[in-house]
């Protein structure tokens, strides 16, 4: 809401010049979002301070006063618990109107301290800024609360505080505005409905002040945090529209058809595509691997690239009509189909005798067919279950790589062969790949 020109300067500048370092509001609320998650029992304080702090510095905003501060002032006011978790209360604090906010928060603010010489010393500092009387030297370290909740301005009473203290009246706010889409960010005006905004963040968290990222794997988190269908409603609540359909898609994880322009290029022997994606200076071409011989490469970069392709001794030609289309064109051996993203039955896993890991993919790029594995990532603390089409193996530094199709990811991946565990399997453990 907009009280004057000096405490709420950066509303007219947009949500890119927002300084929650004038809005208690908003400190309070990334507050409560950020303790919602909990912390583990004991030391309560020192570990709530800590993640509230890392929370501003990676907003990019410095958080004045100190954490302490504000949870104290929490606190008294019955937001926080003695456990440093959200109250009930909080929920209906979030939606009552600002000038009920304020109030409660410097009715809390007098009242925080323990020490009744502090309060003393709040109550004539609330008198002096109400007479217009000079401020005290002792009075300095006081001015920094009032300041972050809008009361104060340079050692004076801004409209909002005059309203507080009784001096003016409570400014017309201004509208809620809806929110909107920049990309894949999701962009919220500020004065926003804070209690919608307070359920937004159960399933996203902010990249920057009041915007969140909608990219794939924040799409992915948010799917983990709850119920698709409680989010989307949540976005429509918010845009005041339904959310476009590829946005629903990708949070309901539908299948999305991407049409893309561009030359499907077939190479003779895998072995040629293998060799080609060594070269550093051809690999950031080569990203979109549809079967052990076939690449996809965007219609932009095609003249480039086949001139680079020709340098090497690998020329280009494109076949006749009547032999375009066949069943063949996207993979090896007969029966395989002109797919090979899409996943057919999963491979079984062998009786008796385990087969080498190296063996069984092999045969899983020959047919074309999908199975699941789990992979060990480096510093995950358990294996990641994926379900992938292996496409192509490569070597690289030393080690050797499995080129794939992910069904979990929806997308291409690098996997790195000896830390991928399938069961009935042999682990992979050396590093040179045996043609």
């Amino acid at each position: 809401m907009l009280f004057s020109s000096q405490t709420f300067w950066f509303a007219r500048q947009g949500w890119a010049a927002y300084n929650p370092d004038v809005n208690g509001i908003f400190i309070i609320f990334t507050l409560l979002s950020t303790l919602r998650r909990g912390a583990p029992e004991g030391i309560l304080s020192r570990i709530a301070a800590g993640r509230v702090w890392r929370v501003f510095q990676t907003l990019g905003q410095p958080l004045r006063p100190r954490t302490a501060f504000w949870l104290a002032l929490c606190r008294e006011a019955g937001l926080l618990n003695h456990l440093q978790r959200p109250t009930a209360f909080a929920q209906t604090w979030l939606g009552w109107p600002l000038e009920a906010q304020i109030l409660h928060l410097f009715a809390a603010w007098e009242a925080a301290p323990h020490n009744c010489q502090e309060r003393q010393l709040r109550k004539r500092l609330r008198l002096r800024l109400a007479q217009g009387q000079a401020l005290l030297p002792s009075d300095q370290r006081l001015l920094p609360g009032l300041e972050s909740l809008g009361l104060i301005c340079q050692e004076r009473l801004t409209l909002l505080g005059k309203a507080i203290f009784g001096l003016a009246q409570f400014p017309s706010p201004t509208p809620t505005q809806p929110w909107h889409l920049a990309g894949e960010t999701l962009v919220v005006p500020y004065n926003p409905n804070w209690q919608l905004l307070w359920k937004l963040e159960a399933f996203l968290t902010p990249q920057a002040p009041l915007a969140y990222a909608l990219d794939r794997s924040a799409l992915r988190r948010a799917g983990q945090r709850g119920e698709p269908e409680k989010f989307l409603e949540i976005l429509q609540a918010g845009l005041g529209t339904p959310p476009p359909p590829e946005l629903r898609a990708r949070v309901l994880e539908q299948p999305i058809l991407q049409v893309s322009n561009g030359l499907v290029l077939e190479f003779s022997d895998p072995a040629e595509l293998r060799q080609l994606r060594r070269s550093e200076a051809l690999r950031s071409h080569f990203e979109r691997v549809l079967s052990p011989r076939h690449l996809f490469i965007d219609e932009k970069t095609a003249p480039r690239l086949l001139k680079l392709l020709e340098r090497r001794g690998i020329f280009s030609f494109t076949p006749p009509p009547n032999q375009t289309g066949s069943s063949s064109d996207l993979g090896e051996g007969p029966g395989v189909g002109v797919r090979p993203h899409f996943s057919r039955a999963p491979l079984l896993e062998p009786f008796g005798e385990s087969l080498p890991l190296l063996q069984f993919i092999q045969g899983a790029i020959r047919q074309q067919l999908a199975f699941e594995m789990r992979y060990h990532a480096p510093g995950g603390e358990r294996p990641e279950i994926h379900r992938l089409t292996p496409l192509l193996f490569e070597e690289r530094g030393g080690y050797t790589y499995v080129i794939a199709y992910s069904h979990t990811r929806k997308g291409q991946r690098t996997y790195r062969l000896d830390r991928m565990e399938v069961p009935g399997t042999v682990p992979f453990h050396s590093a040179t790949l045996r043609e």
